[in-house]
Formats: structure tokens, C-alpha cells, sequence
């Protein structure tokens, strides 16, 4: 049986930026290269405040105010 997985769409904006495809049961997932697109940084409105969503040298990620 084929595992289904979220997916972010780029090409949308807000919650609907996030297509779920996954069983209703299941958390949410999405692949941090979907997110990133080949950036290091990403900025991350959340209620009108911007975070900062990074990768580090050794490939974890870090968010800040």
C-alpha cells in the first residue's frame, strides 16, 4: 500500500499553501526541501510576527525571533 504524505505548494499562500493527502490520523509532514527550495533561510510569519527558520553547517534546523 502506498504511503500518502502532505505536501506544500508553493504556488498558494496561508493554510492552503499545505495540501494534506495524508490519513486524517496522521500529523501533517512537510519535507524541508519544500520549504527551503534550495535557501539556507526562510522567514516565518506566524500571527504577524516574523521568525527566522534556519539550517546550520551541520544540517539541523534553528528558529529565532
Amino acid at each position: 500500500m502506498e504511503q500518502k504524505r502532505t505536501i506544500f505548494d508553493p504556488e498558494r499562500s496561508g493554510t492552503s499553501a499545505v495540501r494534506q493527502i495524508t490519513p486524517p490520523d496522521k500529523k501533517p509532514r512537510i519535507e524541508s526541501a519544500h520549504l527551503f527550495q534550495g535557501e539556507r533561510e526562510v522567514v516565518i510569519v506566524h500571527q504577524t510576527k516574523e521568525y527566522s527558520l534556519r539550517i546550520t553547517r551541520n544540517g539541523k534546523l534553528i528558529l529565532t525571533k
